[in-house]
């Protein structure tokens, strides 16, 4: 079914040899050189050493610069350990972690210059002398130390990924202890949940001292955050004055305010938005596939959604491929699993539910249901076949499909109820108050099939609201990738897990949209990366 819109192969091929630690070397945000080479049971990386001062690289700038971003979604802190609000942190510059994943999703040292899996199975990370906080206090590796204990004091999906690990210090090296040999710990500190702050700052929520190369200036909960440049940034400093993201949740309110001159950058705006700006040479979209599902959640709770062949049916009537080219411009490429098909693991092979509404129509014929009042509207028991759809406009995609999944369920006569909200609606769907329910997320940092699971389909998973999926088989091949080092019985687990999370039939996946950066023009280097939490770094500059 699967009609690649996007240029996929040379991802797909990168990222598998990321899996298999044999990548190209790329260069880290900051464009520092690194390598890094991951084996099964070994790993070393190391990156040239900052021998230059900030004064002797980077002058102050000489001009009032300020650098305007449109953001649609802020989290509700800047305290990178809570929630998901470590994405915020990483994104307007302000806080770094150990790993940064290039673009071809290679692993590469960041704040930590060099690292190595030991003998032991336990992993080493040696950090880099060159940098300090934004106070101006060395990070040393008992800092390191201290802020990612805190990340697993204070984040649930931290502690569960590092459940029983411990870290210690010997001299400027850290050491990670797993209760079992853990081939990707490099990969999972790349999270924003484990940006690097320094543990005795006053105010974490609003002001962290972190080791980026932008500073808070002013923060304003889920509407703006003022940043100013690090003067002592390890790299050099930025060459704008400030950067200031406020907050602009509707789409085309961002798409205006970019022509108005009123913001330079605005990520992820729609496809009917991007394409006004492509025919303007004073704006430019920069593109890139990216690791992101947008899908559905079917709640078994509901006494219609607890039927199997309702849910095949509700899969069935929706023509992805035409939301995809002619709904979404071609700026999502359908799908139908949840692991994109540039992964190695990814589903490419195998259609359960190929579009179909003649056979869907049967399917819930076969269910008991029928017009029987004539409205247009199945019904079963003198109830009718209408569910509600939960949706969030931050994400400028959502709207559209689910206009457009309301016009496809009219057609085998399933009524629809649409309920926005500028957020994910995580509240009603922890408490399992949904029918339908959209989300969105990176099913991945790196090459790692663990991820997904362990964010979205595991007993327990943040993302697996009220525990709406349940399957031990899953939970199993969980557990066997925190341990599994062999590259190839990896993606086999993965594809594996892929299948299982299908056949269940409890979401609709819709496709993998593109990461989107639209500019003005004269704005260079903020990035438009496969996962979307990198932004910008000391080399922005407009």
């Amino acid at each position: 079914m699967r009609k690649m819109i996007l240029t996929t192969t040379a991802l797909m091929l990168v990222l598998a040899l990321a899996l298999s630690g044999c990548a190209p070397q790329t260069q880290q945000p900051a464009e520092t050189k690194a390598a890094a080479t991951t084996a099964a049971q070994t790993t070393a990386a190391t990156t040239e050493k900052v021998e230059t001062t900030v004064a002797e690289t980077t002058a102050a700038p000489a001009e009032e610069k300020v650098l305007k971003v449109g953001m649609s979604w802020f989290g509700g802190s800047l305290d990178p350990a809570s929630a998901w609000d470590g994405w915020t942190v990483m994104r307007v510059g302000l806080g770094e972690t150990l790993v940064f994943i290039s673009e071809d999703m290679q692993a590469t040292p960041w704040l930590a210059k060099a690292y190595q899996q030991r003998a032991d199975g336990n992993w080493e990370f040696t950090i880099n002398d060159a940098v300090t906080f934004q106070n101006g206090k060395p990070l040393t590796a008992d800092a390191v130390a201290k802020s990612l204990q805190r990340s697993l004091e204070t984040n649930e999906r931290a502690a569960k990924q590092f459940a029983g690990a411990t870290f210690s210090v010997e001299g400027d090296k850290l050491v990670v202890m797993t209760e079992a040999p853990n081939p990707v710990v490099p990969e999972m500190l790349s999270d924003p949940m484990y940006i690097i702050v320094d543990v005795d700052a006053e105010d974490m929520a609003n002001a962290p001292v972190c080791t980026g190369p932008f500073m808070v200036a002013e923060f304003t909960t889920d509407e703006f955050i003022k940043l100013v440049p690090y003067e002592g940034y390890y790299d050099g400093q930025s060459p704008l004055s400030a950067v200031e993201f406020v907050k602009v949740a509707d789409k085309n309110a961002a798409l205006l305010a970019l022509q108005a001159g009123d913001i330079d950058v605005a990520p992820g705006l729609a496809a009917a938005q991007t394409q006004v700006l492509d025919m303007d040479d004073n704006f430019k979209t920069d593109r890139v596939p990216s690791l992101r599902i947008i899908y559905a959640l079917l709640n078994p709770q509901n006494e219609f959604l607890s039927n199997a062949d309702v849910r095949k049916a509700l899969n069935m009537a929706v023509d992805k491929q035409s939301l995809a080219e002619k709904q979404l411009s071609n700026t999502l490429l359908a799908g139908d699993g949840p692991y994109p098909p540039t992964m190695p693991f990814g589903k490419d092979d195998v259609e359960l539910y190929p579009y179909d509404v003649e056979a869907a129509k049967a399917l819930l014929e076969g269910a008991g249901f029928a017009d029987g009042d004539g409205d247009g509207i199945l019904d079963k028991d003198g109830k009718p076949l209408t569910l509600r759809v939960m949706y969030y406009t931050s994400r400028g995609e959502l709207p559209i499909i689910a206009q457009f999944l309301q016009n496809e369920y009219k057609k085998i006569g399933v009524g629809t109820e649409l309920i926005p909200f500028e957020k994910a609606p995580e509240e009603q769907m922890a408490a399992g108050d949904f029918d339908i329910a959209f989300y969105s997320f990176s099913v991945a940092v790196s090459a790692n099939p663990q991820t997904l699971l362990d964010n979205a389909y595991v007993k327990d998973a943040p993302g697996n609201f009220n525990n709406y999926y349940s399957n031990p088989e899953i939970d199993a091949i969980a557990e066997s990738l925190k341990t599994e080092g062999d590259v190839e019985k990896r993606i086999e687990l993965g594809k594996k897990a892929e299948q299982l999370i299908v056949a269940d039939g409890l979401n609709i996946f819709f496709g993998y949209p593109q990461n989107s950066v639209s500019r003005v023009a004269s704005v260079s280097n903020f990035y438009a990366h496969p996962i979307d939490f990198y932004y910008l770094n000391n080399r922005t500059d407009k």
